[in-house]
């Protein structure tokens, strides 16, 4: 059983195998047996009866050797955990079946480990060295292959009274290789999920310790074992049992639509699922908890050099974590309780996942700073201290060079190119989290890219912490020239034109008349026809006087200047009554000042604005 083989291998030496295990649980205050060991079941021990009775069953010299402890399931789950953990280092999808098994999916594995039998030899190997004596089954269905491992014999036969394998419900570590590994005391069962190919029936008297199905015999399988292999309740066996319905093969001879009326759906759907007839949804084990460390004080603490190395020596361990599972921070989050039950908190977002514990404590030691610690009586000391890694990302791997441009071998780590991004990247984004730090996260901005039709909204502030969407990244630059000042509000502007009406000639801007000498154009760009009623800079989502969503991004002080927002809503509201129709001539010109302009002509009104200048 897995809780019982767990005992043992805590107690190392001081247990042999001949040693009883009897582990107990109280219910109304007595104690009640809720596993034993194999020695314990051949004596007649049971789950359920009470600990002094359970005593009494073994020999006058076991009973004086036996190990009592109490039942701890959270532990057995986590152990369980830990073990799942470990497999899957034979297939990716792996799954906890409390309170002692395992499934693995191993579809697609099989060529890894030149063929199924190999996987399983394998496993049952590395689960024996690790002190686990395991009995595999790998099946078309995750049903069907934990019921062979669970209750089919070394004859294919059931254990008696319809237990499974071992004689107890707990007797045995399973594993299940796509679809269930249990972990009890000495057995797990493999199961695979595989449909097509799953590997020769094995030879139960070759293997007595892991069986495989193929597709073709997985009903000659199902048929000699109880129906509790169908992950029946107990209540629902038992009125079977009562119409000497005992084993699957009993079962599938009977009537769907009378077993539907009599037993309900629930047994059907055991049955389909057994039979691959219904799919099952294996839900795979998920990363452990976030990195988190902690640290608990005797006597609250209220000297902020205390609580800094405390913090500092959390923040190590973090770090710790982090590299173990090749993660970086995006968010770290410090937790202070106080001596009066009240909490403080700082946490930090960043703007890429980082574990450079240096950069971490420059930008945590203000924040800890700024909590208050100091209380003449003592009432806001901090009695304890959690870091935790809130929000964590894989970091991608980085390629180093081993040659250098003369051919000799190179330095350890990037060559200086390599080293020259990668230290740019890097101080970029710590440039942006101490600025952050610094001024607030609303108040560092940077331009993204927008995949947007109209060129003032092919630009949008956002803040600097948001990572640049892939969408973002994919948007082609321009093939024409844009400026490099687009101004946020195109100025209107009063433009005399050639004889043909069309080309710009000269300008009256800002007090002044220039002539203009004409570099590129028309380009044309229509209005967005996909948006009812929007024309050239006119949304007609938001009503005149309104801010459109693009202006909403902005940051606070953008959307402060009351001066920027009267200045749009003039613009918008020239053309808020324009059709689809309408569109913009874009003209780029040179005035006699020298400056490069970017002008364009809302048409058919013929009105004239100034939108970009280039440097």
């Amino acid at each position: 059983m897995w809780s019982t083989e767990l005992v043992r291998r805590g107690r190392g030496e001081r247990t042999t195998a001949k040693t009883p295990i009897l582990l107990y649980r109280l219910i109304g205050g007595a104690q009640s047996v809720a596993a034993c060991c194999e020695i314990g079941r051949v004596r007649g021990v049971v789950a359920g009866m009470s600990l002094a009775h359970a005593r009494a069953l073994l020999r006058p010299g076991e009973a004086a050797g036996a190990l009592v402890a109490p039942l701890e399931p959270h532990r057995d789950a986590e152990a369980l955990r830990r073990l799942a953990r470990w497999a899957t280092r034979f297939t990716p999808v792996v799954a906890t079946d409390l309170p002692d098994g395992l499934l693995l999916d191993v579809t697609g594995c099989r060529r890894l480990f030149r063929g199924e039998k190999r996987l399983l030899r394998q496993l049952l190997d590395g689960l024996e060295r690790l002190g686990f004596t395991a009995r595999a089954a790998i099946a078309p269905t995750f049903a069907a292959a934990w019921a062979v491992a669970r209750y089919a014999a070394d004859d294919s036969s059931a254990g008696r009274n319809g237990e499974p394998h071992g004689g107890g419900p707990s007797d045995w570590n399973h594993v299940n290789h796509v679809n269930h590994v249990n972990h009890v005391n000495h057995a797990n069962h493999a199961n695979h999920a595989n449909h097509a190919n799953h590997a020769n029936h094995a030879n139960h008297a070759n293997h007595a310790n892991h069986v495989i199905i193929e597709p073709a015999m997985l009903r000659a399988a199902l048929d000699p074992l109880p129906i509790a292999a169908l992950r029946l309740p107990a209540e629902q066996v038992d009125l079977l049992a009562a119409v000497e319905v005992r084993r699957i093969a009993h079962l599938l001879c009977l009537s769907r639509a009378q077993l539907a009326m009599r037993f309900g759906l629930g047994l059907l759907r055991r049955i389909d699922e057994a039979l691959g007839v219904a799919p099952e949804v294996l839900t795979p084990l998920r990363d452990e908890s976030p990195p988190r460390a902690e640290r608990e004080f005797e006597s609250p603490v209220a000297q902020p050099e205390a609580i800094a190395i405390a913090t500092r020596g959390l923040l190590e361990e973090v770090v710790a974590q982090l590299h173990a599972r090749n993660h970086g921070v995006r968010r770290l989050v410090l937790d202070l309780r106080h001596a009066d039950s009240s909490r403080s908190q700082a946490a930090l977002v960043l703007a890429r996942p980082t574990r450079r514990s240096a950069h971490l404590w420059t930008l945590l030691a203000p924040k800890l700073e700024a909590i208050d610690l100091d209380d003449d009586t003592g009432a806001r000391g901090c009695d304890h201290l959690a870091l935790t890694a809130a929000v964590t990302s894989l970091l991608p791997p980085i390629e180093w060079s081993c040659w250098v441009d003369d051919g000799l071998p190179g330095p350890d780590g990037p060559d200086g190119a390599e080293r020259e991004t990668l230290n740019a990247e890097s101080a970029e984004a710590e440039l942006i989290d101490l600025y952050t730090a610094r001024f607030g996260a609303d108040r560092v901005q940077r331009l993204q890219p927008m995949a947007a039709h109209l060129p003032e909204l092919t630009m949008q502030m956002r803040s600097a912490l948001e990572r640049i969407s892939a969408r973002a990244l994919a948007v082609p630059l321009e093939e024409s020239p844009r400026p490099t000042l687009l101004l946020r509000t195109p100025q209107r502007v009063r433009v005399l034109c050639r004889a043909d009406g069309v080309t710009p000639q000269q300008l009256e801007w800002r007090g002044m008349t220039l002539p203009l000498e004409v570099l590129s154009g028309p380009e044309r760009i229509d209005s967005p026809w996909w948006v009812p009623g929007c024309g050239p800079g006119w949304d007609s989502q938001n009503k005149p006087g309104s801010r459109s969503r693009q202006e909403r991004n902005c940051s606070p002080n953008q959307s402060r200047d009351q001066s920027r927002d009267q200045s749009r809503d003039q613009f918008r509201d020239q053309f808020r009554d324009q059709s689809r129709d309408q569109f913009r001539d874009y003209w780029r010109v040179r005035d006699s000042a020298g400056r490069a302009l970017w002008l364009f002509e809302v048409r058919p009104q013929r009105v004239w604005f100034v939108h970009g200048v280039w440097g």
